[in-house]
């Protein structure tokens, strides 16, 4: 396979050999300079309209392999995607029920708790969704990041429900302090990213909104200063919160799922989707492997949630549908491993055979375009 840079340092000496003859040094370096510029300009429009050209045919190729790959992952994980499911449901279906109960209560009662837990709740059904969504498409890793998120919701659930009111109401009021920290922030860096800036009005309705709140929350600093009054600390983080609530064993589990937010060092078969790969490989799409701790962390966090949110009001209906929600959450773990060992024969079958037809689109994208690029620049 030739590359594009050969082509054209071929093209340019055919095309300036009997020209270059008894010119000076400077003369001739300014006919090669001439020379890159028209040739560069030439390839660069005929391989645009070469991409554009083959682009719907190459989409539908990739969307066959995707669809049938995905085929595949949803018949070996089925199970357990069912039994995720299952658990997501139950705990939409407790949420909704208990904002119909309790949301009128909580709103004449000024209910603070309520409101921050009810939000919270909703957004870690979100949260699973996504992950569900990441999981069904074969990205075990990217369904671990957002576990991430989840398990902050859950630590910050569980401390506002352990915390008195007046927590809950810096919780719910930090949402101004940090809008203006961000707009300020934006405008930063509006005019070099090309965006329009907050206008001092704007800025100046968000200060006034901070200054309202201040002679009841005070100044609520950082991501976490709604909670440094509750913890007698300055600048609280993550970390003090999981070590309050006692969630803080699931620190490792934290920083394993940061590595896939940012970008430390990781060998190709350090990646979830690589646990089974017989060889190193650089995962660039979907796989089948690597799908246990995900499923099991995102049932495990959405139950702490469910469970922080129906425990504020502590009636029997709600203990009995948590120890329901408990009987698909326990154990989801050890299942999966089970469904992983008993079809992975079945996926050795199939995984080379996805890998080399993931990898063909790309290497027949390539290749048709400098194939016609080649006899494009040969003939200048």
């Amino acid at each position: 396979m030739h590359f594009l840079g050969d082509l054209i340092n071929d093209a340019i000496a055919k095309h300036l050999a009997e020209k270059l003859v008894g010119l000076s040094d400077d003369e001739a370096e300014a006919l090669i300079d001439e020379a890159i510029v028209s040739i560069m300009d030439t390839v660069e429009t005929e391989t645009l309209a070469s991409v554009h050209k083959l682009a719907p045919g190459n989409r539908r190729y990739n969307q066959r392999t995707t669809s049938r790959f995905v085929r595949h992952l949803k018949k070996r994980w089925k199970p357990v995607f069912e039994r995720l499911e299952v658990i997501w449901a139950i705990s939409e279906e407790l949420g909704r029920l208990y904002n119909e109960r309790y949301r009128s209560t909580a709103a004449e009662q000024n209910d603070y708790k309520f409101d921050a837990l009810i939000h919270l709740h909703a957004r870690a059904l979100l949260i699973v969704r996504e992950m569900i969504c990441l999981l069904e498409g074969g990205y075990p890793d990217g369904a671990l990041a957002r576990w991430r998120s989840l398990h902050e919701h859950a630590v910050v659930a569980t401390f506002i429900r352990q915390s008195d009111a007046d927590t809950a109401y810096r919780y719910l009021a930090s949402f101004y302090f940090t809008s203006l920290s961000r707009a300020r922030n934006y405008n930063d860096y509006a005019d070099r990213a090309n965006l329009r800036s907050f206008t001092d009005d704007e800025l100046k309705e968000m200060e006034a909104w901070c200054d309202a709140l201040k002679s009841t929350t005070g100044n609520l600093k950082g991501d976490f200063g709604w909670a440094a009054a509750t913890l007698g600390k300055k600048s609280p983080t993550l970390l003090d919160l999981e070590k309050a609530t006692g969630l803080d064993h699931w620190r490792p589990r934290y920083k394993w799922a940061c590595q896939h937010n940012h970008a430390p060092h990781r060998p190709g078969d350090k990646l979830l989707g690589a646990a089974e790969a017989e060889q190193i490989v650089f995962l660039v799409g979907g796989s089948n492997s690597g799908f246990v701790d995900p499923v099991q962390m995102a049932a495990m966090s959405l139950e702490i949630i469910t469970t922080t949110l129906m425990l504020h009001e502590e009636v029997l209906d709600n203990i009995i549908w948590l120890r329901v929600l408990h009987s698909f959450v326990d154990g989801i773990g050890e299942f999966s491993m089970s469904v992983e060992a008993e079809t992975k024969t079945i996926w050795d079958e199939q995984q080379q055979g996805w890998w080399i037809a993931f990898l063909g689109w790309g290497r027949r994208l390539v290749r048709r375009v400098l194939s016609g690029l080649g006899s494009l620049v040969g003939n200048r």
